[in-house]
């Protein structure tokens, strides 16, 4: 009995003592990778402004968004053409255009 009263309190410590002697995770500097990691998304005001800077979105009025599609992680936003409105999908991770509808 009193061997597993010891069992029980020296193991946590044990554990505490192996957890304090690890070494922290490496942490990535924006200055190295700026990417971010497949499960990040990057903020909606970079994207839409990362998207208005690029023609032919650079000559149209931002609407707003469309839609966030969980799934596949894409940003669907839409943009005024004169007349017409543009809906532009966007990864929310890279902040790439990966399709436009007209």
């Amino acid at each position: 009995m009193l061997v597993a009263l010891a069992c029980l309190i020296l193991v946590p410590e044990a554990g505490l003592a192996q957890s304090r002697n690890r070494a922290p995770p490496p942490s990535g500097s924006s200055d190295e990778d700026d990417r971010p990691q497949p499960h990040q998304t990057r903020p909606l005001p970079d994207i839409v402004a990362r998207v208005q800077s690029t023609p032919p979105y650079n000559g149209m009025d931002y609407i707003g968004v469309a839609g966030f599609e969980t799934r596949s992680m894409i940003y669907v936003l839409r943009f005024l053409d004169g007349r017409q409105v543009v809906v532009v999908h966007v990864d929310a991770r890279s902040g790439r255009i990966v399709g436009r509808a007209p």
